[in-house]
Formats: C-alpha cells, sequence, structure tokens
C-alpha cells in the first residue's frame, strides 16, 4: 500500500515524492484543494524518474490549479485510471465508465457478474464523494506487474468532513477517528440520508425544482460512507486483496481476514480509501477466486 507516502510527504513540508502510485495520487490533488492543506501539497516537489508519470496522469496539472478531466483513451482503462475530480454526478458517471473499462480488461476470464458488481461498488464509493465533499475528491487506479499476478491499486480521497463528523452526527457517543471508521466497516450501518423510494434525483445545477408540490426530491446526499465500504471489504477479502481506510487520524486495515488500527501522525480533513486486487497468473486459481467473489456478492446482496 504506497498512501504512507503521500503522508510522509504531507508531513514534510516541500519533501520530494519519488513515486507516484493512485494513493499518492489522490491524495496530494485532494490536499491541493483542501483550504488547510492546500500550501503543502503545492510546494511539493518530484523525483525525476517519477515526474513524467505525475505529469501523464494529470497530478502535476492538479496541483497547478489546471486541472483537466482526462478523455478516454490510450492505455486509460487499460492499465490505469487517469487523476479525476469527482465533483459533480456527470463526472462520476464518466469516471465510472473508465474504472469499468479497466475491471473489465484487467478481469478478463472472470464471470461478467463479478465485474459488474466491483464496479457498482467502485462507483457507490464516486457519488458518495460527489454529493457530499464539494469538489475536493479524486479518483486513480493502476495496475502492476507482480511475481506472481497483476495488482489493481485503486485509490479514493478527499477534503471533506471526514467520517467521524458524519457518524457523530447519528451516534453522539462514538468520539473517536478509528471507532468512526470501524463502525462505516460494519454491515448495515451507514450515515445516508435516505429518502423514499419515489425521490427523484435533482440535476447538479439546479436553480429551482422542476417536479411539482408534493413530489419527493434529493439536492444532494451527505452520505460519505454507505454500505459500499462494507461491501468492498469483503470483496477485497476475497480476493486475497488489501484495504485501507484514513480520516482524521484514524488507520484502518484489512488484509488476509485480519484487521487492525491505528494513530496517524497526519490529520486528514476528510476521508482515503485505498484498496489492491490480486489477479493470480494461473488460471485456475483465478477462476477460484472469481468463484469466491461471485458467491461473496451474492451474499452480501449486490
Amino acid at each position: 500500500m504506497h498512501y504512507h507516502q503521500a503522508t510522509q510527504c504531507l508531513l514534510k513540508d516541500g519533501a520530494k515524492v519519488g513515486f507516484v502510485s493512485p494513493a499518492v495520487s489522490a491524495m496530494l490533488a485532494a490536499a491541493s484543494v483542501s483550504r488547510t492543506m492546500s500550501g503543502i501539497a503545492k510546494r511539493t516537489q518530484f523525483s525525476h524518474s517519477c515526474r513524467a508519470y505525475a505529469e501523464n496522469n494529470g497530478l502535476i496539472d492538479t496541483l497547478n490549479g489546471q486541472y483537466k478531466f482526462p478523455v478516454r483513451g490510450g492505455l486509460q482503462g487499460v492499465r490505469y485510471t487517469k487523476l479525476t475530480k469527482l465533483a459533480t454526478h456527470d463526472e462520476v458517471d464518466a469516471c465510472n465508465a473508465i474504472v469499468n473499462d479497466l475491471f473489465t480488461f484487467q478481469l478478463r476470464g472472470y464471470s461478467t457478474a463479478v465485474i459488474r458488481k466491483l464496479a457498482k461498488v467502485v462507483g457507490e464509493l464516486h457519488d458518495n464523494v460527489a454529493s457530499h465533499a464539494n469538489g475536493a475528491g479524486f479518483s486513480c487506479a493502476q495496475v502492476y506487474n507482480d511475481s506472481d499476478g497483476r495488482r489493481i491499486e485503486f485509490a479514493i480521497a478527499d477534503a471533506g468532513c471526514g467520517m467521524l463528523e458524519n457518524v457523530s452526527r447519528r451516534i453522539p457517543e462514538i468520539a473517536d477517528d478509528n471507532c468512526a471508521i470501524r463502525w462505516c466497516l460494519q454491515k448495515g450501518n451507514t450515515t445516508a440520508q435516505t429518502a423514499g423510494g419515489w425521490a427523484q434525483r435533482l440535476p447538479d445545477d439546479t436553480i429551482c425544482n422542476p417536479y411539482p408540490e408534493g413530489i419527493e426530491t434529493i439536492a444532494t446526499e451527505d452520505h460519505h460512507v454507505g454500505e459500499g465500504l462494507w461491501q468492498l471489504s469483503e470483496l477485497v477479502r476475497g480476493s486475497s486483496g488489501k484495504l485501507v481506510v484514513l480520516s482524521g487520524t484514524g488507520e484502518c486495515f484489512a488484509e488476509g481476514g485480519k484487521e487492525s488500527a491505528r494513530s496517524s501522525a497526519l490529520k486528514w480533513p476528510g476521508v482515503v480509501i485505498e484498496f489492491e486486487i490480486t489477479v493470480p497468473l494461473d488460471a485456475g486459481e483465478a477462476q477460484q477466486q472469481s468463484d469466491r467473489l461471485e458467491g461473496i456478492a451474492k451474499r452480501i446482496g449486490i
């Protein structure tokens, strides 16, 4: 996992980045639009070996205040997804399409149900950021080749209000960042503001309500992390993967069926989610993993 490289960089003003991963990209980008961390991110330096990648995936432009929404093409959606801002639901939809391309290509041979469900969970997490982070959220992915297979690394980071603030509104007795993260990782726990099943979502650029009086509507949803995070943790476990969630001074990890938590030296203003999924080289092992993931998806209801 590579989130700690961004953490160290943000802790040490002007530190030089030696490796650009999805977590590094998403965290530095989110920090650059944060009210409390923007100066640190913009003063970050890149080593010669990784600067070209930082330019190609859009990180340099973002840190310089010149973000451009990535255009589909090339190896994007095959080997990586460029740094993508999650400010509106239109941007989320476009980002979800590229993520779906990546999963479809990298998980070829897996059941279409597994690919669709993985993309659905990531899409929900993207939507959560767009719904509440006020343009301060980013997503990024990269595929790495290891000796025993391919590793899909994915990261989402925002500089919103964080988990504890959202959770404590519903559960006032939770007053610790790690407790808030663990609460969000449990089945059935969500801070989602729910509306009726027939509620209509208002467009992002709505000035006035176009629906007749009496029609329930949703303008925004302050539900940073809901069932999607628990579902993601279950799928990551089924793929021998890793998951880390940062919020405030909390850091929670899941790997190999075990979970752990610790305090972070960096107080992150919003939420960072980084996960890895390993795709085995052996076709038989890949098929077993696909079957296992499909079984998990059915069990958890996605």
